[in-house]
Parts: structure tokens; C-alpha cells; sequence
């Protein structure tokens, strides 16, 4: 189960709607924080090239480090589910730049709450 926190950020932010979350149901690993893992990720399932599923590990929330990592893959999850259907394209670079710009987002958001 998606943690709220995750799903109110996007979609109090305008990012998507409940549609990509209950897409995403059922293809989420949550390991446990502090795990012995060597990677959290998304990765796009590819037939011919084309993107046809999306898969993603990503922490359990126990610490803000770990909704971050969340905020971070939740967004390419999100390019991915967006490009269904399409013909894949390289973009790590421009993926991450716009994972990290979520990161900002996050912490924006948080300090106007707190203001």
C-alpha cells in the first residue's frame, strides 16, 4: 500500500491523479529501512522497445529520508506511466534531474506548512 504521505504530496502538488496510484498497486517492493540493499528503483518493462509496465522498490517510511527516496522513484514511476505505450527513450540524465527537482518540491512544501 502506497504510504498517504506519498500520495498527498503528488497530488496536492498537481502531479497526477489517484489513477497512477492504484495502476501502481500491485507493482511496488517495499523493503524494510536501513535493509541491506544495494538500490531502490524504478524500472520501465519493455516489449519491442516499448514501455508496456512499470516496476518499483522503494523503502517502507519509517524516516523522512525514506519518503524522499519515495518522492524519488514515485517520479519516474511517473514519466514511465506517462510513456506507456511508447517507445523507450533513454533519459537517465533529465529523469533524475527532474526526481531531485521533486525532492525541492517536497521540502518547498513543507516549510510553507510550517510557516
Amino acid at each position: 500500500m502506497v504510504d498517504d504521505k506519498v500520495i498527498n504530496f503528488f497530488i496536492d502538488n498537481g502531479l497526477c491523479d489517484e489513477s497512477f496510484f492504484d495502476f501502481m498497486e500491485n507493482k511496488i517492493v517495499y523493503l524494510e529501512s536501513g535493509s541491506d540493499v544495494f538500490w531502490y528503483g524504478c524500472h520501465p518493462i519493455l516489449e519491442d522497445n516499448i514501455i508496456k509496465d512499470i516496476r518499483l522498490v522503494v523503502p517502507i517510511i519509517s524516516e523522512e529520508k525514506d519518503l524522499l527516496i519515495n518522492i524519488h522513484e514515485f517520479t519516474h514511476a511517473l514519466d514511465f506511466y506517462n510513456e506507456l505505450g511508447d517507445e523507450f527513450v533513454e533519459r537517465r540524465f533529465l529523469r533524475e534531474e527532474k526526481a531531485k527537482r521533486m525532492e525541492k518540491l517536497y521540502f518547498l512544501t513543507k516549510k510553507n506548512k510550517c510557516s
